[in-house]
């Protein structure tokens, strides 16, 4: 719905400038340049919107008592290990494997002040990155991995809301970093957004266990 909104803005801007080329044609000029401008102002207005909308579409909204995701890891070999990632409110599990003996997740958060919460806006996140690697690194191990989890459509909000923060004053731009957790053999972990940040909540016995030896 949003979407074909800015799509009609786009309509209506190549009409005002169809109709500044017209009267151009007629050798009026005050109302070309004025339709012209009015035409750019809104193509420019319809781009931008479709550029913010298919970025906050990769974005979910943030529910209160609701984990982010679910994470089951299985070893394949020593210090290795299948990952099998459940986000909610997505259909498709995410598999790949991850080396080393501890992880961590990384989220962008966008936190809406005020005004913007006065509205009913929810916060919304994207997990970004899951990484992997040693709690105690030597030589002969092999290096951390990397698995990227976030595709970022559309006009990059996290990048504009750094850089302009001041022009932006209704939302806070947040890049979380979970602390580490351990890894072991049939561990299911839930991911959960507290006021402190990404947490890790053991959800089985194997979870448990490794966790109290991890602390």
């Amino acid at each position: 719905m949003v979407l074909w909104f800015f799509y009609l803005v786009i309509v209506l801007g190549l009409g005002c400038l169809i109709f500044a080329l017209t009267t151009l044609c007629k050798a009026r000029w005050v109302r070309a340049i004025q339709s012209a401008f009015v035409a750019g102002v809104l193509i420019v207005v319809g781009l931008l919107g479709i550029g913010f909308t298919h970025n906050l579409d990769t974005y979910q909204s943030l529910e209160p008592g609701k984990a982010l995701a679910t994470i089951h890891f299985v070893e394949i070999g020593p210090n290795r290990y299948h990952v099998i990632l459940k986000i909610r409110g997505k259909r498709r599990v995410k598999q790949f494997n991850l080396d080393g003996d501890q992880w961590q997740i990384d989220a962008h958060i966008l936190r809406w002040r005020k005004l913007a919460q006065s509205l009913g806006l929810q916060p919304l996140y994207r997990l970004e990155n899951i990484t992997s690697g040693f709690r105690q690194a030597t030589n002969t191990q092999p290096q951390s991995s990397h698995y990227g989890l976030g595709k970022n459509h559309g006009i990059d909000l996290s990048q504009l809301l750094k850089k302009n923060q001041a022009w932006l004053p209704i939302v806070d731009s947040i890049y979380d970093n979970g602390t580490y957790a351990p890894m072991a053999n049939q561990a299911k972990f839930s991911i959960w957004l507290t006021e402190t940040g990404l947490k890790a909540q053991p959800e089985n016995t194997m979870a448990v266990r490794a966790a109290n030896t991890w602390y």
